[in-house]
């Protein structure tokens, strides 16, 4: 656990500084431009850590990937499977791993696309951000040779709606802050 924490705060060390290079905050800052910030620094962060895998030539990938879904090596397409195991026979900094980061990658995800855009804050139009991005990054780790697993997608949904969830909290106890986080400076 300690190996990816240390790889986020080495991301972010070099994310701020493009973000501070090609947005320039303090020429127009705002709240929804500090939340604009974080999201995508989650964003990029997530996507680094997800995508670490076995890149090689787009050919080699993808004869990778069709020899992959050929022999079901590396897939994993049964509801739950994974998260049992997990749960049974796991140790403690595997299941957090696997099982709660899992989840708690996608909670920070699933708040931010609402309090951003208005768009999101339709609950059909959340849930389906809150599967397309899990589902993409699965399908991406096909060809990388990384495990593909339907129960990634399963937690990092719930991940994504548990954020939502939180939002529509944070929207009903604090409006004037959401009001103001949608405002672009």
């Amino acid at each position: 656990m300690s190996a990816y924490i240390n790889r986020y705060f080495l991301l972010m060390a070099v994310f701020l500084p493009l973000w501070c290079v090609i947005r320039r905050p303090w020429k127009h800052w705002s709240l929804h431009e500090g939340c604009l910030m974080a999201f995508a620094a989650l964003l990029f962060s997530l996507l680094c850590l997800v995508l670490r895998g076995t890149w090689a030539a787009p050919g080699d990938m993808l004869a990778s990937a069709l020899h992959r879904l050929r022999t079901g090596e590396g897939i994993q397409l049964r509801l739950f499977r994974t998260i049992t195991r997990q749960l049974r026979y796991a140790r403690r900094e595997e299941m957090l791993i696997n099982i709660w980061g899992n989840i708690l990658l996608f909670i920070p995800y699933g708040f931010f696309l609402p309090l951003l855009w208005k768009r999101y804050r339709h609950p059909l139009r959340l849930s389906l951000m809150c599967l397309l991005l899990p589902i993409s990054i699965e399908m991406c780790q096909l060809f990388i040779q990384r495990m593909t697993d339907v129960d990634d997608v399963l937690l990092n949904f719930a991940g994504g709606m548990i954020g939502g969830g939180v939002f529509a909290g944070v929207h009903m106890l604090f409006p004037k802050f959401i009001d103001k986080a949608l405002v672009r400076g």
